[in-house]
C-alpha cells in the first residue's frame, strides 16, 4: 500500500561507465555517505490532507542508538522512535499516526536520512554538475544518490523499481555536520515532509 511499489527508470550502463562507479565510490565516500548526527530541525508533515508542524529532534544515544523525536512548538509528542543495533523501535507514537503503514513509512524515510545503506553499486552517471551513483537493492528495487561534481556534498536521495520513481529527498547544503535543508517527497502517496534545520 503505502510502501508498495518503488519504481525508477534504470540507465543502461556500459562497462566504461561500472568502471566509474568504483572510482566514484572510492572518491566520493565523504559525500554520498553524508548523514544526519545530532540535529533538530524545523519540520512541516503534510500526509493525506492532514498539516503537523513542530521540531524533529535527531539524537545520537550511546555509540549505537539514534533517536528521532517530533514535538509540536507547544511541546506536545507526535511520536518517539529509535534507530539502534537491535533494530528499530517505536518509544511512543500518538495513536492517529500509530499504524504500520505509516509507521513504516516514516522508518524508511528517517532511516534513509540517518543510517548508511548496506548495497552494492551498479552504474554511474556523470553530468555537468552531478554525480549519480545507482545501487542495488532487494530483488528490482534501486537507489540512487546524486552527489555534486566535487564530490563534497549529498544532493539527492532517490528510490525506485521498475519503471516509475516513488521516492525523492533532496538535501541543500551542511550546517554543523548535518543536512541544512531536506524536502522528502512520495510520489506515488500524498506526502511531504520539509526540514529546516535551526540552531539549537
Amino acid at each position: 500500500m503505502l510502501l508498495s511499489s518503488f519504481a525508477f527508470g534504470l540507465c543502461c550502463c556500459s562497462t566504461t561507465s561500472k568502471t566509474k562507479v568504483v572510482s566514484a565510490i572510492e572518491q566520493c565516500p565523504v559525500a554520498y555517505k553524508q548523514r544526519i548526527n545530532t540535529a533538530t530541525y524545523n519540520t512541516t508533515i503534510d500526509f493525506y490532507g492532514k498539516h503537523l508542524s513542530g521540531l524533529l529532534l535527531f539524537k545520537a544515544v550511546g555509540d549505537t542508538a539514534k533517536r528521532v523525536v517530533f514535538l509540536s512548538e507547544t511541546g506536545f509528542k507526535f511520536f518517539d522512535f529509535e534507530f539502534g543495533a537491535g533494530g528499530f523501535a517505536v518509544k511512543y507514537c500518538i495513536p492517529g499516526l500509530n499504524k504500520p503503514v505509516v509507521v513504516n513509512t516514516f522508518k524508511k524515510d528517517f532511516g534513509l536520512l540517518l543510517n548508511e545503506q548496506k548495497e552494492s553499486g551498479l552504474a554511474q552517471i556523470e553530468k555537468d554538475s552531478a554525480i549519480t551513483i545507482t545501487f542495488a537493492g532487494e530483488k528490482n528495487k534501486r537507489s540512487y544518490y546524486t552527489v555534486d561534481k566535487q564530490c563534497k556534498n549529498l544532493q539527492k536521495i532517490e528510490m525506485g523499481e521498475g519503471g516509475l520513481k516513488s521516492l525523492s529527498i533532496g538535501i541543500k547544503g551542511m550546517k554543523n555536520g548535518n543536512f541544512d535543508k531536506v524536502e522528502i517527497i512520495h510520489h506515488n502517496l500524498n506526502l511531504r515532509i520539509s526540514l529546516t534545520q535551526i540552531d539549537k
